[in-house]
């Protein structure tokens, strides 16, 4: 129930200047993630640590998707 009134309150007042700022955050975000996750892939570190950080670069990039879509 928290998550679809979450849901209601990001549709009601998520605007263009909130989206273009979240779209930037979740973008950088995105970006750390990856750089983070190449980085533990040079360094030949545990395989499990690594598909953590893969999987939140890829839901920083989908986040960053889903703002921009609602500019």
């Amino acid at each position: 129930m928290k998550v679809y009134l979450k849901f209601i309150w990001y549709n009601k007042y998520m605007n263009k200047i909130k989206a273009k700022v979240f779209t930037i955050f979740w973008l950088a975000s995105g970006a750390v993630w990856a750089v983070s996750s190449v980085k533990h892939i040079i360094n030949k570190e545990d395989t499990f640590v690594i598909v953590i950080y893969v999987a939140t670069a890829i839901a920083s990039f989908g986040l960053a998707f889903r703002s921009y879509s609602k500019k």
